[in-house]
């Protein structure tokens, strides 16, 4: 990843890149975020879902893989991501 594109990617948020979603989202529900990169958007989701919902993740990178499920707050994992060849 190019210097500085991590910070650009982890501003976004969930109201700002995904406003419709935003507005489906209900406490208790369970959401799979596939090609979920850094988890910036992940961890917004995960707290709309609560309480009792969760947000699982899956991301193919490994490297944005292990970014996502470092965040603040713990994420669920669909699979384990795919080995770098």
């Amino acid at each position: 990843m190019r210097e500085g594109t991590q910070t650009i990617i982890n501003a976004r948020s969930l109201q700002c890149a995904q406003a419709r979603l935003s507005q489906l989202l209900r406490p208790g529900l369970d959401v799979l975020d596939v090609g979920c990169g850094t988890g910036a958007i992940t961890r917004d989701i995960a707290s709309a879902l609560q309480p009792g919902g969760r947000a699982w993740v899956h991301q193919q990178a490994q490297s944005l893989y292990l970014l996502a499920v470092e965040g603040r707050r713990p994420l669920q994992t669909a699979e384990a991501p795919h080995q770098a060849q």
